[in-house]
């Protein structure tokens, strides 16, 4: 059952291979939750979520457009200065929502998304960009936490914090909005190194270089 049955919607199901899995479950489970606390018509809205022997679903709201990196690949030149500012200034509106979003108390929810970047960025045929996939992100009550250790995230758009094993705050994702606005008006990645290590080592490097 759907609230709004006249509506377009997306469902992303789990496959059933995985709905045995507690940490792929607990990932669904968060991001729903998360999300469900964010209001905000930059971050696409959970319509519901189902739960039942073979996994959980999640309905959000249908948007008619593609992903950034989509539009990024297929495009000969750099996105035009003004499309790009307007998009950033819609994932930052996002970020916003998302950093300040509270419980059903009251209580902040911590959240930093960590994982902004170009695949997670929908351009709509409205011209709005809005904020998706907060799967991995960080949220005081979540069920699954990231294991000490593990990175989470795509490489060229990690803050240095996150590649070192720092703490993640918001900044750590208005650092990764900087580095996909930079790639939407170059036209090319900031970062595009051929293996990981040594995106790792650039990001660092850069950061050092730039702190002295």
């Amino acid at each position: 059952h759907v609230n709004a049955p006249h509506l377009p919607v997306a469902i992303k199901r789990m496959l059933p291979h995985w709905a045995g899995v507690d940490d792929v479950t607990s990932s669904f489970l968060d991001e729903a939750r998360l999300v469900a606390h964010i209001r905000h018509p930059n971050v696409v809205r959970i319509r519901e979520m189902i739960k039942d022997g073979e996994g959980v679903t999640v309905v959000t709201e249908y948007v008619h457009g593609c992903a950034l990196s989509h539009v990024l690949k297929m495009s000969p030149r750099p996105v035009p200065p003004g499309v790009a500012v307007a998009i950033t200034c819609n994932v930052l509106d996002a970020l916003t929502a998302a950093h300040s979003a509270c419980d059903d108390q009251g209580n902040s929810l911590d959240i930093v998304h960590r994982d902004v970047s170009p695949h997670n960025i929908l351009i709509g045929a409205d011209g709005e960009a809005r904020l998706i996939d907060f799967g991995i992100a960080k949220a005081r009550g979540r069920i699954q936490e990231t294991r000490e250790g593990h990175v989470k995230g795509k490489f060229p758009y990690l803050a240095p914090e996150q590649l070192s094993g720092g703490e993640v705050t918001p900044r750590t994702d208005i650092y990764a909005t900087g580095v996909v606005l930079w790639e939407a008006l170059v036209g090319r990645r900031l970062f595009d190194e051929p293996n990981v290590a040594a995106t790792i080592h650039r990001v660092l490097l850069a950061m050092r270089d730039a702190a002295q």
